[in-house]
């Protein structure tokens, strides 16, 4: 190894040490954990930002896995942990179901490679806010990471584009045009729900500002199924908090977007892409038919481009069981944020209902920004509940103030 860079490593590490050491003086192992969960949110959107073999995000969660871990064994728990199980479950149905499937793979070690990436994407991290058990001031602090970080791969998308033969479409700091959509419209289910949580005029400004930039991102990535998720996150969520005028807002900030920046469904590629996924569709429907009940592994589990397709293809029934069980967690989510008026629990409950549609038409399960999103929602979903049934309601707009002590 040269010399200098040798030397660059030691600096780059007795710095990272050094910042350590200051967060553990001033704040203990919470503000630790804290600080390293947030960088990992907030490059979890940009994955295509690595340190060799593994993602800048994925080094971040390790590294808060320690402070997180000796704070699950030196302090008793007073928040519970109940809420996280049901997704844990249907997450382990899907796993189990890979693992048969394996069995009738025809490559083995390519499916269970493949599930071992899902289960570090998924389980790991529910795992990490199960033992963490974020308050609810730390669970805000991670919206705006993830917010934040989706906002400079969304800016950083005007300039770094795709290849021209697929029309110069946005990819940022994604590897993929359609990973930099979802990162948007994921984003912004978040946003609707920070812009329905603040007092401040200016702030309230500059959220409105970065919902209306994601949207143009999401256009310029041409992306069908985004453009159509990040509608459905916007209907969701207004219908959630009954926001009648935001959505007629979005209907014309959507017609002035594609008048300005194109229609993403007339790309110089389409009929291609369109053609390929017929073709993948056809041919998971015959693969289905050889192994329908046990799966045939996740050695081609992203093949059909449709995340429900693929799931019964690789786990066959215990497969159909993770995508009714995962469905039923989404909605009956919502449906809380809509009977209780949550905006925080609407926003991100509105974005993933986006998520399930366009899963439709995507592969998307092992990208952890989709999984992180789940966490911060089941999260949020626990601490304005709580927060309603001990009366926490402040402000005569209905803004929700939750109140929860940290242990």
């Amino acid at each position: 190894m040269h010399p200098d860079l040798v030397l660059q490593l030691v600096l780059l590490t007795l710095g990272a040490l050094s910042i350590v050491v200051i967060l553990v003086m001033v704040g203990g192992l919470e503000l630790l954990a804290l600080a390293l969960m947030a960088a990992g949110t907030f490059f979890v959107t940009h994955v295509s930002i690595r340190i060799g073999p593994v993602l800048l995000a994925d080094l971040m969660f390790i590294g808060a896995s320690v402070p997180i871990v000796l704070l699950a064994l030196v302090r008793p728990s007073v928040r519970s942990r109940a809420p996280y199980w049901p997704m844990l479950t249907v997450l382990t149905v899907l796993v189990l179901g890979g693992l048969l499937g394996t069995f009738t793979a025809r490559y083995p070690d390519a499916s269970l490679s493949a599930l071992a990436r899902f289960a570090l994407a998924s389980i790991v991290m529910l795992l990490l806010f199960t033992l963490w058990q974020p308050t609810s001031t730390q669970t805000r602090w991670l919206m705006v990471a993830y917010v934040a970080g989706a906002v400079v791969s969304a800016a950083l998308g005007f300039v770094i584009r795709g290849p021209a033969a697929s029309g110069n479409r946005w990819i940022g700091l994604a590897l993929h045009p359609n990973q930099l959509g979802a990162t948007s419209y994921l984003s912004a289910g978040i946003v609707l729900g920070l812009l329905f949580t603040t007092r401040s005029r200016l702030q309230r400004m500059v959220l409105a500002a970065i919902a209306v930039g994601l949207f143009f991102a999401v256009i310029g990535t041409s992306s069908r199924g985004g453009l159509l998720a990040f509608a459905t996150v916007v209907f969701c969520f207004c219908i959630a908090l009954r926001q009648w005028h935001v959505l007629i807002g979005a209907a014309v900030v959507s017609t002035v977007g594609l008048m300005t920046l194109g229609n993403p469904f007339v790309r110089t590629d389409i009929a291609q892409a369109n053609q390929e996924r017929l073709e993948r569709l056809r041919s998971t429907w015959a693969a289905l038919g050889d192994s329908p009940f046990t799966g045939a592994g996740f050695e081609n589990a992203r093949f059909s481009h449709s995340l429900y397709l693929d799931a019964w293809q690789s786990a066959g029934l215990l497969g159909i069981v993770f995508i009714v069980g995962f469905v039923a967690i989404i909605g009956r989510t919502f449906l809380i944020a809509y009977q209780r008026k949550l905006p925080l629990t609407a926003g991100l409950a509105s974005a993933y209902v986006g998520q399930l549609v366009a899963s439709a038409f995507s592969p998307a399960l092992w990208d952890r920004y989709l999984w992180m999103v789940v966490a911060l929602l089941i999260a949020q979903l626990h601490h304005e509940t709580v927060g309603v049934d001990q009366g926490v309601v402040s402000g005569s707009s209905g803004i929700r103030v939750e109140q929860l002590a940290r242990s």
